[in-house]
């Protein structure tokens, strides 16, 4: 079950932890390795942060997401949450909105990347 996150639907459940996540960039600009890389591979989520018991200079809730193959020069990281965390070079913290799909499933998630791979 693929089930797609939309900022104004409240009541769609937040990813869990263990669920598979597509996330998007945070800076929202489309052509920058990041980006690119973000698009076509599967995360999973570590855990959870909020602004209340962290420090987090944006307040809002963050989604910590690991990365099995976060290539090199994608691995610098400000997140000071993420610096506690061992093996810290594959952990990245998204904000809730930028988390475009997640599922239970890597699979599902799988049909996503292909699609958008091949254009269909």
């Amino acid at each position: 079950m693929i089930i797609k996150y939309k900022i104004f639907e409240s009541k769609l459940p937040n990813p869990k932890y263990g669920d598979y996540v597509l996330c998007e960039s945070i800076s929202h600009i489309p052509n920058t390795p990041l980006s690119r890389w973000l698009q076509s591979n599967i995360g999973k989520v570590e855990g959870w942060y909020d602004a209340l018991t962290s420090s987090n200079r944006f307040g809002d809730r963050r989604v910590i997401v690991k990365f099995d193959n976060l290539p090199e020069k994608l691995r610098h990281n400000h997140q000071a949450i993420i610096n506690n965390l061992p093996d810290r070079e594959n952990y990245r913290a998204f904000p809730l909105e930028n988390v475009l799909y997640y599922s239970p499933n890597r699979e599902d998630l799988e049909i996503i990347v292909q699609t958008r791979k091949y254009n269909l």
